[in-house]
């Protein structure tokens, strides 16, 4: 089988069939070339042996590039997908934004609109001359950590009063208090039960109050203990309650006679101890947790 020595040279004759049989080329080679010119037989095998592995080299960098492609398309795909779900997170983030704002803008106007309304009846009953209806009455001071102290006219004797404080549920903190501690309650109230106590707040706020834009006073209860009321409102906002410890009014105290007693009747009924026992001065006290998390300390006195 002559080989043309000049690579520049044209092709002539039929197009060359593609090799198919490598073993067949060997064999031709062989029959030309291993008995008359052995080197360039050799010469020729491993020339066919190299442009096998060429081949074969080849083929592998074509699949790891099908394979590359294969990826980078997978990669774009998935970077296209979460740029898009990105985008949509975001325009909904924003929506609900823009709902907030304008609900909030709309709260702030009708809050406005009440407030001047309120504005101008207070003016109008003040050109008009009307006063109080006077008698008995109450008024707030502001102490020096911002508390507020209501004082109360009228009374027979100055004393301290009541402590008001906001509750969850009113009712319900009047049921513990009476089964936890003994409170009595005032005169002609009607008790609830576990089964009725929760019960909505009013919608309607009055004045006078401890925010210019009122209270809501119902359902209110409470409890006694001695000669000082305990006087409940419903929480004032949507949030829940907080712990009273490390606040302005840390806690309130309750004289008791045996704490040992005490202490062994609130754990007998899962009431929850913020403290244990500790010394108070020359006597003893313990802390508990009532039904809003307010702080309350059993302090005893024999």
């Amino acid at each position: 089988m002559p080989i043309n020595n000049d690579p520049n040279a044209p092709m002539s004759g039929a197009a060359p069939t593609p090799i198919s049989n490598w073993d067949v080329l060997k064999d031709q080679f062989k029959a030309h070339y291993e008995a008359s010119e052995p080197q360039k037989y050799h010469l020729a095998l491993r020339g066919i042996e190299m442009i096998q592995t060429g081949i074969a080299e080849l083929a592998k960098l074509g699949h790891i590039w099908v394979a590359a492609e294969t990826w980078n398309n997978k990669v774009e795909t998935d970077r296209l997908t979460a740029a898009s779900n990105a985008k949509a997170e975001a325009q909904v983030k924003a929506d609900l934004q823009a709902k907030a704002d304008t609900d909030a803008k709309t709260k702030a106007a009708l809050a406005k609109a009440k407030s001047d309304a309120d504005e101008k009846a207070a003016s109008d009953a003040k050109a008009k001359g009307v006063q109080p209806a006077g008698g008995a009455g109450f008024a707030y001071m502001r102490g020096p950590d911002g508390a507020l102290i209501e004082y109360q006219g009228n009374m027979p004797a100055e004393r301290f009063n009541h402590v008001h404080m906001y509750q969850e549920d009113p009712f319900c903190a009047q049921l513990w208090y009476r089964k936890h501690l003994n409170a009595p309650t005032p005169p002609a109230v009607v008790l609830r039960t576990e089964a009725d106590c929760k019960v909505p707040r009013g919608a309607d706020r009055s004045w006078p109050a401890l925010e210019k834009q009122g209270m809501f006073r119902n359902p209110t209860t409470g409890v006694i203990f001695g000669d000082v009321s305990m006087n409940w409102y419903m929480r004032q906002t949507d949030k829940p309650l907080v712990g009273t410890r490390g606040r302005l009014m840390d806690h309130v105290a309750l004289s008791v006679g045996n704490l040992d007693a005490w202490v062994a009747k609130l754990r007998s009924e899962g009431v929850k101890f913020l403290e244990q026992p500790y010394r108070l001065g020359d006597t003893r006290a313990v802390m508990i947790e009532g039904p809003s998390r307010e702080a309350i300390e059993l302090v005893e006195v024999k």
